[in-house]
């Protein structure tokens, strides 16, 4: 019977008729269909590139949560002073429907958020707080929360300017268009206008 040999990176994988098979009497004339028949070498070496790449995934999450913990600390609401105008968003969890709201909102506005230089804060008593995308550390989470004097469980938001002052303060889902009303009214904001102007 002619067999068929095809290279492969593993091993060596040849063709073959697809038998009914009995112990002890190969009915090789009643081949169904032609398949491939795997090496007991292949096979092998595949199970442990399995083995392989989970242990490698697991390796990689252990490393993220190691490093996100390390290195949460990296972003304060200093590192934004005289560059961008934070809108600190503080909910007890990062699925509160007031949260969930103003985040959809800003979304629905981001050409005007960005022009404004604005970055989104969330500080979130149960979850993951972050700044501009970046992970806030427990410690900064509970610093701010205690600085703007915010409860455990309210929710509030704050307009920081530039210059690190609050300037605006609601204790609800904001209204956007009164937010970037009290940001275009900064002498700042006024002169990036006329040296910048918004495409929105």
């Amino acid at each position: 019977m002619n067999l068929t040999f095809v290279e492969t990176n593993a091993g060596v994988r040849f063709r073959v008729p697809f038998c009914a098979y009995q112990a002890g009497h190969p009915a090789v004339d009643q081949c169904l269909d032609n398949r491939v028949y795997v090496g007991k070498v292949e096979r092998t070496m595949a199970a442990k590139r399995r083995v392989r790449r989970l242990a490698l995934m697991l390796i990689a999450l252990t490393m993220c949560a190691v490093l996100g913990s390390g290195t949460a600390g990296a972003a304060e609401l200093s590192d934004y002073r005289w560059t961008n105008r934070p809108l600190l968003l503080f909910a007890p969890t990062n699925s509160d429907p007031r949260l969930v709201e103003t985040l959809t909102r800003i979304e629905a506005s981001r050409c005007d958020f960005v022009a404004r230089d604005m970055v989104i804060g969330l500080v979130v008593t149960e979850g993951t707080s972050t700044l501009d995308g970046h992970v806030l550390s427990t410690d900064e989470s509970q610093r701010l929360a205690h600085q703007y004097a915010i409860g455990e469980n309210a929710f509030s938001v704050l307009l920081i300017g530039k210059d690190g002052g609050e300037k605006l303060r609601v204790n609800q889902v904001p209204d956007l268009q009164a937010v970037y009303a009290v940001v275009d009214g900064m002498p700042m904001r006024s002169r990036e206008a006329v040296t910048d102007p918004s495409h929105c």
